[in-house]
């Protein structure tokens, strides 16, 4: 949550569908890729 201008959160265009499927699977990715490692250290 960094606000460097006072703009409102509605300045943005909303998300489209395909950004907010990006956004999960990059998500998906991050915590797979970090239990496989938690898993690989013990």
């Amino acid at each position: 949550m960094s606000r460097r201008k006072n703009t409102p959160k509605r300045a943005r265009r909303p998300l489209t569908a395909a950004e907010i499927a990006a956004i999960i699977v990059a998500l998906g990715t991050l915590l797979t890729g970090l239990a496989a490692l938690l898993t690989a250290l013990k």
